[in-house]
């Protein structure tokens, strides 16, 4: 039974469940995503100095960058695949094995566990890429790879 655990929990980790709902794009999209949260207590710092009071509406992307875009992909579309190793950025997988992925190409994958990526940016077409414009976050599904 142990043995049969660990046999499963591996083919997991070397194949995780794809994230369902997801096809590849048909057609483009893009649109923007506003990071703004409204602050639920207020937040003090450790001398209890008020930092944002309750209500008060904050966007993340006034103090921090987002970095190098975010990918997302099939990783088991080889076009796409290719793709994203053209592109700057992280790669996150919808489908595919991240691991064989890294094997095969030497590039880091990251794989969107249980679709929060996904959900929290309501993506419905891969490839997508998210990338900060400004104050928002710009999301595009791609129907082009080539």
């Amino acid at each position: 039974m142990e043995e049969d655990i660990k046999k499963r929990v591996k083919e997991r980790v070397l194949n995780p469940l794809p994230i369902e709902g997801i096809q590849k794009t048909q057609e483009e999209r893009s649109y923007y995503f506003d990071p703004s949260i409204t602050v639920e207590n207020d937040i003090r710092d450790h001398k209890g100095t008020l930092i944002h009071a309750k209500g008060t509406k904050v966007n993340p992307l006034k103090t921090f960058s987002w970095g190098t875009p975010l990918l997302l992909i099939d990783g088991s579309d080889q076009e796409q695949v290719s793709w994203a190793l053209a592109q700057s950025g992280k790669v996150a997988l919808v489908k595919g094995s991240p691991i064989e992925l890294y094997r095969q190409t030497g590039h880091r994958f990251y794989f969107d566990q249980g679709g929060k990526i996904i959900e929290k940016f309501q993506i419905r077409q891969v490839p997508a890429r998210i990338n900060q414009d400004g104050l928002n976050l710009l999301i595009e599904e791609i129907k082009e790879t080539t």
